[in-house]
């Protein structure tokens, strides 16, 4: 009997492997999923209802090994002593590069010895990092010491400042030493910009942040206008991967069900087949009845990206128009454009994954309708209001998704 034990059921990959491990490779492959999150879910943006689900909260990984050992057993009950596969998402954001990596190796620290008292059975560890391992961050501020495109797994981790900054380089030493003598395997997944729906407002949901932005200029100049892409011409044209939430999930579940002692501790690089923002954009732009164009090269701006979140965060009374008109649920202020910045960043960022091909995966590419699918979920919650363009196929009813 396979079961699973998911931490970070809240953000955007959590979310959708909580959703796939339903359904993924069969609808019965797992009997019971466990899904954590530090703070409560709105039932209403959950929208996942199944017997074999428990969504549970207050793990808070943070605190010492004692306190998240009692606490599992009491969200999970004896389910939790049966888990085989472990699912684990959680990040702490802290704004000091020190603070950073000791938090985000604590809690991998904690979680790994609270595993070792609670999940006996335990065959896989499942986590990911990303593309911050390459040094994507730094690609401004210290350009000559990012790893060249296209990152491969393989690549060394990198020197010094950058080092110490990237906390992953922590946890990869700390999951390494427990895993030397266990029974269990490993493998980290590292994914570029993650396009997918989150049940709450995430820093790094660059398909809310980006639907959002059309949803209020649609909203100015109405349907059928042309929406320039936000980015000068050499951010609109860098080739760059991203990474589809379902992807991540479905490779996720099958690493983990995968008997391959070769893979043991393999990291793999999980990424949609590379393509350009000028690219994508007209497909985006349609989705919401909008005409999508190049970058207007007219504009003396320097940065049109930082112009544009600039712009957007300032449509307070648009878009509560707009939350007033249609009931949405998400306050402005709730939107962290940050992310939305990957638009205008003009370096080369292809993610390789020939790794994952050789380990057996055979995903087809996804393209825009990762965002799509992620604006249908925003729709099904009331986060969003879509307005679909010509040969989209989205369901507008309010439903579960099962």
């Amino acid at each position: 009997m396979t079961s699973a034990l998911l931490f970070g059921a809240s953000g955007i990959s959590g979310w959708s492997v909580t959703r796939e491990l339903l359904r993924y490779p069969t609808p019965t492959t797992f009997s019971k999923i466990i899904a954590l999150s530090n703070r409560p879910l709105d039932p209403g943006a959950a929208l996942l209802d199944d017997e074999r689900l428990n969504f549970a909260h207050g793990v808070d990984l943070t605190k010492p090994v004692e306190e998240v050992v009692s606490k599992l057993k009491e969200v999970g009950g004896e389910d939790v002593e049966r888990v085989t596969e472990v699912f684990w998402y959680a990040y702490v954001h802290k704004p000091d590069d020190g603070d950073l990596v000791a938090t985000n190796a604590q809690i991998l620290d904690t979680t790994l010895r609270a595993l070792k008292e609670v999940c006996p059975k335990m065959r896989h560890f499942i986590w990911q990092t990303g593309a911050k391992y390459y040094g994507v961050e730094y690609l401004s501020s210290h350009p000559d010491l990012v790893a060249p495109a296209p990152w491969e797994e393989t690549q060394p981790r990198r020197p010094e400042p950058l080092y110490s900054k990237i906390f992953y380089y922590k946890q990869l030493d700390i999951i390494a030493e427990y895993a030397k003598d266990a029974s269990w395997s490993y493998n980290d997944l590292r994914p570029g910009p993650i396009i997918g729906y989150s049940p709450t407002p995430n820093a790094m949901n660059l398909a809310l942040s980006v639907g959002v932005y059309l949803s209020i200029y649609r909203a100015i100049h109405g349907l059928g206008a042309t929406v320039p892409l936000p980015a000068s011409l050499a951010g609109a044209q860098a080739v760059n991967s991203e990474s589809p939430a379902d992807d991540i999930a479905r490779v996720s579940i099958f690493l983990a069900l995968k008997s391959d002692s070769a893979l043991k501790g393999k990291s793999f690089n999980v990424a949609d087949e590379d393509s350009t923002y000028e690219r994508r954009w007209p497909g985006l732009a349609k989705a919401w009845g909008l005409v999508g164009a190049p970058p207007d090269t007219r504009t003396s701006e320097e940065d049109p990206t930082a112009r544009a979140i600039e712009w957007a965060r300032s449509q307070t009374d648009t878009w509560h128009e707009l939350k007033e008109k249609h009931g949405l649920r998400i306050d402005l202020e709730q939107i962290d454009f940050d992310f939305f910045s990957v638009l205008g960043m003009p370096q080369d960022r292809r993610m390789s994954t020939k790794a994952l091909r050789e380990a057996g995966w055979n995903g087809e590419p996804t393209g825009i309708g990762a965002y799509v699918e992620a604006w249908t979920l925003c729709l099904v919650w009331k986060a969003l209001r879509l307005k679909i363009g010509t040969g989209m196929s989205v369901c507008w009813q309010w439903r579960r998704i099962d």
